[in-house]
């Protein structure tokens, strides 16, 4: 009766979160496709100089104003504090929240719902996931310098060991479509999302079949991996590691530690959770308004 059980209810709970986690899944990739599909849209809109690169244009203030101010994609106590606002816990916070972000550009209005909570010592915070970074350019004392934490999306490339980085916005414009006028005048943004499993762990291939299935043996994937990363440069500032001991967030690049059954020794192992990288694109051509002599367009 009890070994039944016990195969049943892993079943069970394995179809249960397979099905919360797809759900989850689809509903991010919705939020995704309409938040690229609007940063996009306003992006073409903005009145840019003709030969302008879309790295160049992603740092203008119009783009920070209209479309995205990435210091905004972490709420931490010290950014509440030079916005006048209630800090985590404090009465009047959420109302406080909502006012802190419809101030803000569409974009992050629209991100908002995949931010999560973490935590820096004492210190609350609503990020955007993916791994913490401590900007190297320190914020002033106004609200709207943002906060002094920004976020970075570690790609992980299957069995190479190696971490690729992305920023939560990106161009994803092809070489014959550029963003300046003169190359297209292409709009072609994509937004990035680590997707992570609480319920699911990551595996990896062995190599080795069983002799009694066949099939390839999996093992877990260790959450203390060497890893090599590639691209950290373009990420503007340091990574600073969650305080979390465990979380599927936790760790230096954001990758998540979780544990698994103890081993033979009773010793819980830390491992990842499963992890895919969410992205969703759109494109837009870029409006040109040409204004007569007399102001009129």
């Amino acid at each position: 009766m009890l070994s039944e059980f016990a195969v049943l209810g892993f079943v069970v709970w394995l179809l249960i979160a397979g099905v919360l986690e797809i759900g989850r899944a689809l509903t991010v990739q919705q939020l995704l496709q309409h938040a690229s599909r609007t940063m996009a849209r306003e992006m073409s809109r903005l009145s840019l100089a003709a030969d302008l690169s879309f790295t160049d244009a992603f740092q203008t203030r119009e783009f920070r104003r209209n479309v995205l101010d990435p210091g905004f994609l972490v709420i931490d106590t010290d950014l509440l504090t030079r916005c006048g606002h209630a800090d985590f816990g404090e009465a009047g916070h959420e109302a406080d929240l909502d006012e802190l972000f419809q101030a803000r550009p569409i974009g992050n209005r629209l991100l908002r719902p995949l931010m999560i909570a973490d935590r820096r010592g004492d210190e609350r915070m609503l990020r955007y996931p993916g791994a913490l970074l401590l900007r190297n350019d320190t914020p002033g004392v106004d609200c709207d310098d943002g906060s002094r934490y920004g976020v970075g999306i570690a790609k992980l490339d299957s069995g190479a060991g190696t971490v690729t980085w992305h920023g939560v916005v990106e161009s994803h414009t092809a070489p014959s479509r550029g963003f300046a006028l003169e190359a297209g005048g292409w709009v072609d943004l994509r937004v990035n999302y680590p997707f992570q499993s609480a319920g699911l762990l990551a595996a990896e291939a062995t190599g080795v079949s069983d002799s009694r299935t066949g099939l390839e043996n999996q093992r877990l994937v260790d959450a203390d991996a060497p890893l090599i990363d590639e691209g950290f440069s373009a990420m503007q500032g340091t990574l600073e590691p969650s305080d979390a001991e465990g979380g599927v967030y936790a760790g230096l690049r954001g990758l998540g530690r979780l544990y698994s059954i103890p081993d033979a020794a009773g010793s819980p192992r830390a491992v990842r959770p499963y992890r895919r990288l969410l992205s969703a694109s759109a494109g837009f051509r870029r409006e040109v308004f040409l204004a007569a002599s007399g102001g009129t367009l």
